[in-house]
């Protein structure tokens, strides 16, 4: 299991091409962390991809040292046996320094949250 921790208190998503992201992610054991990017591709149900960087809180660019300038994630989906199998791609990154924990816990907290919310499909 995953140590819980990491919070989003900001959060706008235009999940469109050319759509702007920004959020701020504020973890218990160190400064939070802002994010901006730009959606390159939304083909849903199948991909969505976006380029981001570090910002501050109004979204102006912010090196980190250690940290790529830029960043690009491609998010895939494909049904299998019964569910979706999502598939996170990140690169820009020479090492892992905590986003692999970061992005199990975004995906375990997704698991726990989907079966409370309504099917459009079904209405349920």
């Amino acid at each position: 299991m995953v140590r819980r921790g990491a919070t989003l208190p900001f959060c706008r998503l235009d999940a469109r091409p050319g759509g702007v992201l920004h959020y701020q992610h504020a973890f218990p054991d160190h400064e939070d962390v802002w994010v901006r990017g730009t959606y390159g591709e939304v083909a849903a149900p199948e991909r969505i991809s976006f380029t981001c960087h570090f910002s501050d809180e109004s979204g102006a660019r912010v090196d980190r040292p250690g940290f790529p300038t830029e960043m690009t994630l491609t998010v895939t989906f494909a049904e299998e046996d019964g569910g979706t199998r999502v598939t996170i791609r990140q690169t820009g990154l020479e090492t892992d320094q905590g986003e692999v924990r970061g992005w199990l816990e975004t995906l375990e907290r997704l698991a726990e949250t989907l079966p409370s919310i309504p099917h459009a499909a079904t209405g349920e």
